[in-house]
């Protein structure tokens, strides 16, 4: 049982949990008390909550090998029956042997001697072998007794033998009565006394209990509106919360629906826009066939009005200026080096491909073309092992192929994820980036030669300076440049071809290129045009002799010159100083 210690804590001192688990303690001790078999199936009572017990004064007879008639017969009742059990067949009793012998010893039918004999001569007791002292000659009376007439002249004789020590017998058995009756009284005294002391405990403990459990109502009572404050105030919050989540989806929905309605309509203009291209460039074709037809009518006629060839030039440079004026430029994807890094997309990634691969031409042929600059690099003095050579709009990296075969470092720089993907599938290095942001990823002094093979083209002038800039940083002293473009000297170029590519912006005449790279800082920028299998239209010159043969033969010119050229650009040894801008 629980007791009041000097060093519990009191009752301001207890918490909350503390407080409740006592009184669950308090409460279980209390129901549990109704039971006494329930009690007793518990955990062991410590001793000094031990209550009284009263015990029998014949007391426990110890186990050993043989025993006296007197000895066996001192106990009573259920404590006689238990202890021959124990004694002679050394277990307990069943339940039904333990109920038959003390309903025959209770009825008379059976006397003590008789069931001692019982157990101890029954195959079980035989095989133990306990001995009893003066049990055999007693038990085969007791048992003759109860042969018809004759035992009931031995059952007399026995009492009359007996009369003598029955006397004696029942003066023991009363003073045994009286000692275990006031032994009884004594017991019952002293329960008495411990109960009354447990309950005047119990009755001090539930007072302090009760002490606590008007000071936790109160202060539960004085807790729970502050508690209730603070739980409406989160139901607010989390109101406010949820109407707040509603507004932003509600802006962010109305935004995206605003910005898909956008993306449509632009989609539906450059739809349209496409289409007008479409159908001027297809006027514009018919125009110039029938101009081209009719300069060659002429030549074959020989004409000699020169009024006539003046006039279909002029109308040829109208068709190539309208050209210019109408055809809108569309961008479907952004080239490597616009300065700015735009999101990938995979399917015009794989589209633009498609397209470099119909009208580029081969792997053979652009390997072929782009070896003419490694006689641009021996006359700069660039040879394998000086320093990497960076590729800007590397493609398909037939340029960095080139260069692996004749030992050259290089990288390459594309936007196309697709091209770099089937570079580096060559075990070229190749990276996706924007050409600008590489550039300004390296260190200055640090890179042998930059090239750019039609990038230039696809740029807006302001990034076109940012990069010839980075270039020049990046250089070392006397490193070279190489930019190669579509030549809008040639008129099929300039008019036609360079539209081919919808992510073209603007041709660049070759002396404005040269001009831009010299005024930005570089020296000894030549424009070196380019004709090597590049598919220059098989026109010959006229005679000088024919009829308005400069006029014509200034149109073949403009028809078969170089459809690509390239500025080929060193950076000073020393003392760099930018041009006044562009």
């Amino acid at each position: 049982m629980a007791r009041a210690e000097a060093g519990e804590p009191t009752a301001d001192a207890l918490s909350v949990d503390e407080v409740l688990e006592r009184m669950r303690r308090e409460l279980k001790r209390r129901r549990g008390g109704t039971s006494v078999s329930a009690a007793a199936s518990t955990a062991p009572v410590p001793e000094e909550d031990r209550l009284p017990r009263w015990q029998s004064s014949t007391g426990t007879l110890p186990l050993q090998p043989q025993y006296t008639l007197a000895e066996m017969m001192r106990p009573s009742d259920g404590d006689f029956v238990d202890n021959a059990f124990r004694i002679l067949l050394r277990r307990s009793a069943a339940a039904t042997e333990r109920a038959h012998y003390l309903a025959t010893l209770r009825a008379g039918t059976s006397s003590k001697v008789e069931i001692l004999g019982h157990i101890r001569f029954s195959d079980e007791g035989m095989q133990h072998g306990v001995h009893v002292d003066g049990l055999l000659v007693p038990y085969k009376l007791h048992q003759w007794r109860h042969i018809p007439v004759l035992g009931r002249f031995l059952a007399l004789g026995i009492a009359i033998f007996r009369l003598p020590r029955l006397f004696g017998h029942l003066q023991r058995m009363e003073a045994v009565g009286a000692q275990e009756i006031h032994e009884v009284g004594q017991a019952l005294n002293e329960l008495a006394l411990a109960t009354e002391t447990r309950q005047a405990q119990l009755d001090d403990q539930l007072d302090t209990l009760a002490g606590l459990q008007r000071r936790l109502h109160a202060r539960l009572s004085e807790e729970m509106p502050a508690l209730a404050n603070a739980v409406d105030q989160l139901h607010r919050q989390l109101a406010e919360q949820v109407s707040l989540t509603a507004q932003i989806e509600a802006t962010l929905t109305a935004r995206l629906e605003s910005a898909l309605a956008d993306q449509a309509e632009a989609y539906a203009r450059l739809e349209s826009m496409l289409a007008e291209q479409a159908a001027a460039r297809s006027r514009l074709e018919q125009q110039l066939e029938a101009a081209l037809s009719a300069t060659t009518k002429a030549i074959t006629d020989g004409a000699s009005d020169r009024r006539t060839v003046h006039a279909v030039e002029r109308r040829l440079v109208a068709l190539s200026d309208r050209m210019n004026q109408q055809l809108v430029e569309p961008s479907p994807a952004a080239p490597a080096g616009s300065g700015e890094e735009p999101a990938s997309d995979g399917l015009l990634d794989a589209h633009y491909v498609s397209f470099e691969d119909t009208f580029r031409g081969s792997r053979e042929d652009i390997k072929t073309r782009a070896a003419h600059y490694l006689d641009a690099f021996r006359e700069a003095g660039v040879e394998a092992g000086d320093g990497m050579v960076v590729d800007l709009g590397c493609g398909r990296g037939e340029w960095l192929e080139v260069l692996s075969e004749h030992g050259f470092a290089s990288r390459g720089v594309d936007l196309n994820n697709v091209m770099v993907g089937e570079a580096q599938s060559l075990g070229l290095d190749a990276v996706e980036q924007d050409a600008v942001a590489h550039l300004r990823s390296l260190e200055s002094d640090s890179v042998s030669a930059i090239t750019s093979m039609h990038l230039v083209e696809h740029l807006p002038y302001e990034v076109l300076i940012r990069l010839v800039d980075e270039a020049l940083r990046v250089l070392r002293p006397g490193g070279v440049l190489i930019l190669e473009t579509p030549n809008p000297e040639n008129l099929t170029v300039g008019s036609y071809w360079f539209y081919m590519d919808p992510t073209h912006r603007n041709p660049i005449p070759p002396p404005l290129l040269q001009w831009v790279v010299e005024a930005r800082g570089f020296e000894h920028a030549v424009i070196d045009r380019l004709t090597l299998n590049r598919g220059v239209m098989d026109i010959q010159p006229v005679n000088e002799d024919i009829a308005a043969a400069n006029q014509i033969n200034r149109i073949v010119g403009l028809l078969t010159a170089a459809p690509d050229y390239a500025i080929v650009a060193r950076k000073p040894q020393a003392g760099i100083a930018h041009g006044q801008g562009a």
